[in-house]
């Protein structure tokens, strides 16, 4: 087992950040697992400081992905260049904030769900782009994140995982470790006094969950409504060669 973020941990250390995890390990139809210390996912990177400096460093991340808004760069901030000298890549999934048209109360999973979906849509330019610099070894590793690391950072992973070859059941149970880290989040920054500018600790309670049951909706609709994960990606322009290239990076040798 390698040692160091590479040990075969789920959770990565970030100093106070939570919902920082390592996607290694799960494995795939063909019989391989996602290689360790490739691929991250994680929320509000924009906060490291210098108190996360050995942990960010210990990861060797190349590429750091930001998924958030343009008025949530510059409400919120960006990733530290005295962390990360090459600064992010913003790759927005989302231009605007996205209302479902059901009921947060009543359809919890399928109000998540109808985010994710969204996403398939508004976030094409996001999602080919990611699987491009997924496909290169000089861009990995690579983390990438959004402002819970949850909805948009949870869509983008599973259309990864899914293009790998990992099942729908483990992905979900991805997704959902999520749930208590993000009730985490949103405690300590309440506990910190940062109710003002930062808009999570507003939030819906059920918005901050993450059943498993949402992202099996999801899953179901890109499964039923699209051509499959494959078919997608090929349609919004990931052709087959990338898709084989991000294999070869992300997972181990057969």
């Amino acid at each position: 087992m390698p040692e160091g973020s590479a040990a075969g941990l789920r959770d990565v250390p970030l100093g106070l950040l939570e919902n920082a995890r390592d996607l290694g390990g799960y494995a795939t139809a063909d019989g391989r697992r996602v290689r360790w210390g490739r691929l991250f996912r994680a929320a509000s990177l924009h906060e490291a400081d210098e108190d996360t400096a050995a942990d960010w460093h210990a990861l060797g991340l190349r590429t750091v992905v930001d998924l958030r808004r343009d008025d949530e760069r510059s409400r919120r901030g960006t990733v530290s260049i005295d962390l990360h000298p090459a600064g992010d890549r913003h790759l927005p999934v989302m231009r605007e904030i996205f209302l479902p048209a059901y009921d947060v109360d009543s359809q919890p999973d399928e109000y998540l769900a109808a985010c994710y979906i969204e996403i398939l849509g508004s976030g094409q330019d996001a999602i080919r782009e990611l699987f491009a610099l997924l496909s290169e070894e000089k861009h990995l590793p690579l983390a990438l994140f959004c402002a819970a690391g949850k909805d948009r950072t949870g869509t983008m992973v599973a259309l990864v995982l899914a293009a790998l070859g990992v099942d729908e059941e483990t992905i979900c149970d991805d997704y959902a470790l999520s749930g208590e880290r993000v009730s985490a989040m949103v405690q300590r920054k309440r506990a910190s006094g940062d109710v003002d500018r930062d808009p999570m600790v507003d939030q819906h309670p059920t918005i901050l969950h993450a059943p498993r049951g949402a992202m099996r909706l999801f899953l179901e609709h890109l499964r039923t409504h699209t051509p499959g994960v494959e078919g997608y990606l090929a349609g919004i322009g990931v052709s087959t060669i990338a898709l084989e290239a991000v294999r070869a990076a992300l997972l181990e040798p057969r």
